[in-house]
C-alpha cells in the first residue's frame, strides 16, 4: 500500500488499515498510523482554509453593509434637515398669517 498521495485516499480506508492492527511496532504499522494522522491534518487544514475564505467573504459583506448603512444614514440626515427647514418656513408663514389676521381685526 502506498502512502505517497494521501489527499486522494479516503480517511475511511486509512482508518480501516489502522483498526486492523494489533500493535504499531513495525514500519508498516507505524506508516499506517502516521498516514491517518497526516490525512486528518490535511482535512483540518482544508477545512480551516475554507473557513478562512468564508470569513473573508463575510467581512467583505459586513464592510459593504456598513458603507450602505452610512450612506442611508446620511440621506436620512439630509432629509431631516429639509424637513426642519420646511417646518420652520411653514411655522413662520403661519405666524405671519396669524399676525395679519389679528391686525386686521383692529383696522375695522
Amino acid at each position: 500500500m502506498s502512502y505517497k498521495n494521501l489527499r486522494d485516499q479516503p480517511i475511511e480506508l486509512l482508518l480501516e488499515r489502522v483498526i486492523g492492527l494489533g500493535t504499531a511496532g513495525g514500519k508498516t504499522e507505524v506508516q499506517a498510523v502516521l498516514a491517518v494522522i497526516a490525512r486528518c491534518a490535511i482535512e483540518v487544514s482544508s477545512t480551516l482554509d475554507n473557513a478562512a475564505t468564508k470569513l473573508d467573504a463575510t467581512a467583505d459583506e459586513i464592510r459593504g453593509f456598513n458603507e450602505s448603512t452610512t450612506e442611508l444614514t446620511n440621506q436620512i440626515i439630509r432629509l431631516n434637515k429639509r424637513l426642519l427647514l420646511a417646518t420652520v418656513v411653514i411655522a413662520v408663514a403661519s405666524a405671519l398669517a396669524a399676525i395679519a389676521a389679528f391686525l386686521s381685526l383692529f383696522k375695522r
